[in-house]
């Protein structure tokens, strides 16, 4: 297949483990008619441009998933050097650091022990709260579905979870089909209804 240049500077990231994620998509052609496509291919990654956390075994793995939902809607990826794709799939990826504040209070008697104590018909307790700061990363999965020809962008889907151990040998694949499921829901090809038992 000849290479596809990168049609946007995107920086790649993983994102969770969690079992939580945000899905969104949309149609940027309306007009589009997907049935006339029947191929695909990835735009280049440049490995420079990869966080330090972040491989190319990382971007395989996401290739892998996005191609999962691609073929399940029949489409095919162009292998062949000589062979130019219908459409070109571009990965763009966001990181961002976030912050979490959970506070826990404890409530006890003023006195200790068992013994209340009052004073005017009212009864004293004293609180001590401690506050922990979590610090995570959250990841942004972008896939932009592009005509090649007409070099103008069909779809945009989106998915976004907090980075922690998602390519851990036996969760990465999981995670990653669970995320493009979702962003795919809605893709104008809709995949196959599973077989019935």
């Amino acid at each position: 297949m000849k290479k596809i240049l990168s049609l946007s500077l995107v920086a790649l990231l993983l994102w969770a483990c969690g079992t939580t994620y945000e899905a969104s998509s949309f149609l940027v052609d309306k007009t589009a008619d997907f049935t006339h496509y029947k191929t695909y291919g990835f735009v280049a990654i440049d490995q420079t441009k990869l966080p330090p956390q972040v491989t190319m075994a990382h971007v395989e793995l996401i290739r892998q998933a996005v191609a999962t939902e691609l073929e399940l809607r029949g489409l095919q990826t162009v292998t062949a050097d000589t062979l130019q794709p219908d459409l070109a799939i571009n990965l763009g990826m966001y990181i961002q650091n976030k912050y979490e504040a959970n506070a826990t209070t404890n409530a006890y008697p003023m006195g200790g022990g068992p013994y209340r104590y009052y004073w005017s018909g009212m009864n004293y307790w004293t609180a001590d709260t401690q506050v922990d700061v979590e610090t995570y990363k959250e990841g942004t999965l972008m896939v932009d579905v592009i005509d090649l020809a007409a070099k103008k962008i069909l779809w945009h889907g989106s998915v976004t979870g907090v980075m922690e151990d998602v390519f851990k040998e036996n969760t990465a694949q999981a995670n990653l089909k669970k995320a493009c499921d979702m962003m795919f829901a809605n893709f104008p090809i809709p995949a196959p209804a599973p077989e019935k038992k």
